[in-house]
């Protein structure tokens, strides 16, 4: 199944570099699966739903994401909203 992250203003307002079930987009993740919590960690993003664990590789553009978002000097001022597709087995 694929979903589309769309990582908006607010949660990168919202959302906490460095946390990876709180960062923007996990929040953003979130959402889109349709989940109270997704992790964000070693180049994937991770949940459970229906009792399974699912998971996703993230593409470059989110990983270039996060790199600047958890970026202490530059973080949130130098990131702006965008979107990618995951792709997870059924």
């Amino acid at each position: 199944m694929t979903y589309l992250v769309e990582v908006t203003q607010g949660d990168i307002d919202n959302g906490k570099p460095r946390i990876c079930g709180e960062c923007a987009i996990a929040l953003a993740a979130a959402r889109s699966v349709c989940v109270p919590h997704v992790k964000v960690h070693s180049g994937r993003i991770s949940w459970y739903a229906s009792g399974r664990y699912r998971c996703a590789i993230l593409p470059r553009n989110a990983l270039t994401f996060i790199g600047v978002f958890d970026d202490e000097k530059h973080g949130k001022r130098f990131v702006s909203p965008f979107s990618f597709q995951i792709e997870v087995p059924d």
